[in-house]
């Protein structure tokens, strides 16, 4: 089952995006006959972020306030089937400004599927594999859409393109209805208990002292994703203006590794999440390092495409350091999209000043310079490397956790497992979380699915022997 959820989960990732790419392609493309250079780069790089951070934005609020009628898997599929209609709108329309509004229209959407599959990779996927899943699937479908994309002008600003989008916006709905549906509850879901004394103390009991230190958590790693966004525009906007001067590589090269390194940054966040960290700090690091071999005619094709490979690193720390956070409990999974929001909105909203600043060449390195300071000073005040301590003797408590962490399941689900391993019955178990007897039977499915157990005697067996281990 895990395997399962593994793979869709992969296949929600890319396929919507190799779906919305040549869409968005086409766009850009379309907007050339309306506006100058300058204007057309803003939208791509600016305005089309901030709209996909929008999206992000609107769907971790309605994730949040329980709407999951807006996250349910028809949903999805209604979304996703919005793009063919925009494809036609966009190739049809005769106005530039129509032309720009349908443009940010379809980034929003594009951010809105986006929150969906990082909250399905991180509510779904196994802690010990986020990594790897992420990587292949944002690799995946990078490079789909590059595929996508290898055609003239002609051909992707023309109805030729509709049945291309009408395929892959087809294939890209399949896992979507192949996946499971969020839970409907919350996992604390204490409006059901009678008693509003009980309600206090387990509300007390959850967030004294969790909400300020996930706070503290949560400020300083969004302070690291906006300094460390913020000098990778900068420095990248000087590095490029010397690159399209002298790099004659394909984009093919560049697109492959670009893939290459997201899948070997999700491997490594996999084992090590401060490695990780590290490896995307000294990332940020490498177009100034290649600003300078570039003044220098040093091998321009190596040094372009290897920039590609370094982004993938910090493009696997950003997305995936908020998914590791929602994995905490389901309280936090709407938080799974935050990483790429924050950098989505920082890089657009720069990007509108950094276009002046990267006129005197220059001047972005030395930005960069200066806000590299506290960059250094916030990032291991937060990731700061503890000797382990020696682990004694694990209680069957803290097997049980280790068992649920280890099959990704979430709190509500971690009780039942409790529950499961002492035979309780449905009835028993929805009276000893205070929840209704489908809702238990719902995480008992989930339990035995996630633990990959077809019956409760065969997930206490697991629990037997994994309490011999």
């Amino acid at each position: 089952m895990r395997s399962k959820n593994y793979i869709i989960s992969i296949l929600i990732l890319a396929l919507p995006i190799a779906a919305t790419t040549i869409l968005y392609f086409s766009q850009l493309n379309l907007l050339y006959d309306y506006f100058d250079p300058d204007t057309v780069y803003l939208a791509s790089v600016s305005y089309a972020y901030i709209a996909q951070g929008s999206g992000l934005l609107l769907f971790m609020v309605l994730f949040r306030k329980g709407l999951y009628a807006f996250s349910h898997r028809f949903a999805i599929t209604g979304i996703l089937c919005l793009f063919i209609p925009i494809t036609f709108m966009s190739l049809l329309i005769r106005s530039g400004a129509a032309l720009f509004v349908i443009l940010i229209i379809t980034n929003i959407l594009i951010g809105y599927i986006l929150g969906y599959g990082f909250t399905m990779i991180s509510f779904r996927v196994d802690s010990s594999s986020v990594g790897s899943c992420w990587g292949f699937g944002y690799a995946l479908g990078n490079v789909l859409s590059w595929l996508l994309t290898r055609v003239d002008t002609e051909f992707i600003t023309s109805l030729k393109i509709i049945p291309i989008v009408c395929v892959v916006t087809g294939v890209s709905i399949i896992p979507v209805l192949l996946s499971d549906n969020f839970p409907k509850e919350k996992e604390y879901d204490y409006i059901l208990v009678s008693d509003h004394s009980a309600v206090k103390d387990r509300i007390i009991s959850r967030f004294r002292g969790i909400d300020r230190n996930r706070f503290f958590d949560f400020v300083w790693i969004s302070l690291v994703l906006v300094l460390m966004s913020l000098i990778y525009t900068i420095s990248s906007a000087d590095y490029s203006m010397i690159a399209e001067d002298q790099v004659i590589s394909s984009t093919f090269y560049t697109r492959l590794c670009y893939a290459a390194g997201l899948i070997l940054a999700g491997f490594i966040y996999d084992k090590s999440h401060t490695a990780s960290a590290i490896i995307a700090l000294v990332s940020i690091i490498y177009p100034i390092m290649a600003y300078m071999l570039l003044k220098q005619d040093f091998y321009p094709d190596l040094i372009y495409c290897l920039s590609y490979f370094f982004l993938g690193f910090f493009a696997v720390f950003r997305s995936l350091v908020f998914i590791s956070i929602g994995k905490i409990s389901d309280q936090y999974l709407y938080l799974a999209g935050l990483g790429m929001l924050i950098s989505r909105f920082t890089e657009g909203l720069f990007s509108l000043v950094n276009v002046h600043i990267a006129r005197t060449e220059v001047g972005g390195f030395i930005l960069s310079g200066v806000l590299f300071v506290p960059l250094i000073i916030v990032f291991f005040m937060r990731f700061q490397v503890r000797k382990p301590e020696q682990p004694g003797p694990m209680s069957d408590e803290e097997k049980l956790t280790e068992l649920a962490k280890s099959c990704g399941l979430t709190r509500r689900e971690e009780e039942t497992l409790v529950l499961l391993v002492s035979n309780a019955t449905n009835s028993e178990i929805a009276a000893s979380l205070t929840i209704s007897e489908s809702t238990a039977r719902f995480h008992v499915s989930n339990v035995l699915k996630k633990t990959d157990c077809r019956t409760r005697n065969e997930l206490i067996h697991k629990f037997r022997l994994y309490s011999k281990m």
